[in-house]
């Protein structure tokens, strides 16, 4: 899909200071991608901190993701030491035995003592995430996921797992001093902060074309392996779903929608409105199936055609104007968009290789990074000058400042950020005698 090079305008506002989100808590997406690289069965590997013994891998199927998989008592994941105090986790699993509950999955500190334990599936072979939440007093910082029980039936796999720390982003981010070409900034820092991780973006903002959403299907490899049915396509946005949605067998980065006489369907839950916005996608008909495919949306029970378009046998770029249906009518704010949507169940595959949403003619804006530091902090007030550490700024130009926090373990907070466009500098001033 070709590269749209956004017309820029200039666009300055006189004066902009505008303080930007930092949350109460900091929440860790844990990378399973990275964990499922190194797991080896029967063997001890670490990543990022990470320490997998005797791990697997549970490959996709019965509408669950690849997961990590525990099939050996004794089988274990241990965290980094983060260095603030844990309230919670959330664990994607699959187990593959609903009837045999004496082998379970334990979360226990350090010390070897019980957390929580993985509550047994309804049934065999689903996925679901439970929540765990931690009363203040149960201070732990580092936890370990072990298989644990009796027998040799029970596979579990663990496909998500996030977790939620009582460790602040900085509060209160401000810019005491406004100099011209420099500026200083001030916050607090939250219990257990050791150091502060302090970026510089520079801002343009200008009429272009806002990109939603873009993907080449990058993460769909050879295999034809299924998507779980209506969760996130791996590796894509969330706002991005499917339902009988393939990695095409013997290629790269081709996704295909359908299955045989099984009809597919990408779902896109996209913006509010649909004023201005196109779709963009790569895509050929599987060959020797019908050559036509749907654009629709969902609204009130009822699927409305936006467009129909006739794919050929080579992949062509296709676009659709979303902000209407086929009949004129605008399209409800807040709707799903269906792609490869079909009321007919003879064979409508289609294959896509790249697909991109984008909202045209729009003010967008743009960030450069400038500068990134560390610098040394403690918990309460704490402050940064871009004068003293030589980070070059130019007048009337408009910048962004993120802070985050770090723990004396791997933690780092949500970012707290701000805006601000730079003063002029002093005019000269001349002295006659």
């Amino acid at each position: 899909m070709k590269t749209r090079r956004m017309a820029m305008l200039a666009v300055m506002a006189a004066a902009l200071l505008a303080s930007l989100s930092s949350r109460a808590a900091t929440t860790n997406e844990v990378d399973i991608t990275a964990l499922l690289a190194v797991a080896d069965n029967g063997a001890t590997t670490t990543t990022n901190g990470w320490t997998l013994t005797k791990l697997n891998v549970y490959n996709a199927d019965h509408d669950c993701p690849v997961c990590l998989k525990f099939g050996e008592l004794n089988d274990m994941l241990v965290s980094p030491y983060f260095g603030a105090p844990i309230h919670e986790i959330d664990l994607g699993l699959r187990c593959s035995a609903s009837n045999n509950a004496t082998r379970l999955l334990y979360v226990r500190d350090t010390n070897g003592v019980e957390k929580c334990v993985a509550a047994r599936l309804d049934s065999g072979n689903t996925y679901k995430t439970q929540e765990f939440l931690f009363d203040e007093d149960a201070d732990f910082s580092q936890f370990k996921i072990v298989l644990e029980g009796s027998g040799n039936t029970g596979n579990w796999g663990i496909g998500s797992l996030k977790i939620v720390f009582d460790f602040d982003a900085p509060s209160n981010l401000q810019v005491p001093h406004n100099r011209g070409d420099w500026c200083a900034l001030s916050w607090e820092n939250g219990e257990g902060t050791v150091s502060n991780r302090v970026e510089t973006f520079s801002i343009e903002r200008g009429i272009g074309d806002d990109v939603l959403l873009s993907t080449d299907f990058e993460t769909f490899s050879a295999g034809g392996n299924v998507v779980r049915m209506d969760a996130s396509l791996p590796g894509i946005d969330a706002s991005l779903t499917g339902t009988n949605v393939y990695a095409q067998t013997n290629t790269n980065g081709i996704c295909r929608v359908g299955k045989g006489e099984e009809l597919g369907i990408i779902r896109y839950d996209g913006p509010m409105s649909y004023a201005g916005v196109n779709l963009s996608m790569t895509a050929m008909r599987y060959p020797g199936d019908k050559a036509d495919t749907l654009i629709a949306y969902e609204h009130n029970g009822e699927t409305n055609t936006i467009a129909t378009l006739t794919l050929t046998d080579e992949f062509a770029e296709y676009t659709v104007d979303l902000s209407k249906d086929s009949k004129g009518n605008d399209t409800p704010d807040g709707v799903a968009i269906l792609i490869g949507y079909h009321t007919a169940k003879n064979n409508h595959r289609i294959l896509i290789d790249s697909l991109e949403i984008v909202r045209t003619n729009t003010i967008v804006t743009t960030t450069s990074s400038v500068d990134s530091r560390w610098i040394p902090a403690a918990p309460g007030a704490a402050s940064f000058s871009t004068k003293d550490y030589g980070t070059k700024l130019l007048p009337k130009s408009e910048y962004r400042f993120e802070v985050r926090s770090k723990t004396a373990g791997v933690l780092v907070s949500d970012p707290a950020a701000v805006d601000v466009v730079l003063d002029s500098l002093p005019g000269l001033r001349f002295i006659l005698r």
